[in-house]
């Protein structure tokens, strides 16, 4: 494996995918001139999931962003046939969630070690608890996004969903996300 460094950017080689480690928050017009100019596309790891995601490389990266993968097409099926590597244009609405599912404590059960704080969870009155359900949502769509018999898409966007629904929790000061 080559290491090469230029300016801002670091090269890891293992043709025919590339990592790219981008110091900034956004791609240099020339780096994305000769990616267009091989027929390569950009991607991202979503570390939820273990896959790759297409990336718009005119939007500026955020710092989980700063590992950026290039590839050819070809790879891009390859990986994409190996269930690694998330086409975004194959992402459809998903259906709502059922606000009673309540996955997350089901699937709580399975681990004896949860089992006594699981009861009283479950018990719990939160009739008064206005950010509940939204909370036990947010948690089920993480849940649903680790689902290995689900398509990648569908996991994808259900870790998507989790992420936002957690961030509209976090921004509503909700009582069930402690912050420091």
């Amino acid at each position: 494996m080559d290491v090469l460094q230029s300016g801002e950017i670091f090269f890891k080689t293992h043709a025919p995918l590339v990592m790219l480690r981008v110091n900034e928050t956004t791609l240099s017009p020339q780096l994305r001139a000769a990616v267009n100019k091989l027929n390569w596309q950009f991607y991202r790891l979503v570390p939820g999931i273990n896959a790759l995601a297409s990336i718009d490389p005119d939007q500026p990266l955020d710092a989980h962003q700063r590992n950026v993968f290039i590839c050819s097409n070809a790879c891009a099926t390859t990986l994409q046939q190996r269930n690694l590597l998330i086409d975004n244009t194959q992402l459809t609405p998903l259906p709502a969630l059922s606000p009673y599912e309540m996955l997350w404590p089901l699937s709580l059960a399975d681990y004896h070690y949860a089992q006594p704080l699981l009861i009283g969870w479950q018990i719990a009155d939160h009739s008064k608890d206005e950010r509940w359900q939204d909370y036990q949502a947010a948690l089920d769509c993480y849940l649903l996004s680790q689902d290995q018999k689900l398509p990648l898409t569908v996991r994808y966007q259900r870790l998507l969903e989790s992420l936002r629904r957690f961030h509209d929790l976090i921004e509503a000061g909700d009582g069930h996300l402690q912050r420091k």
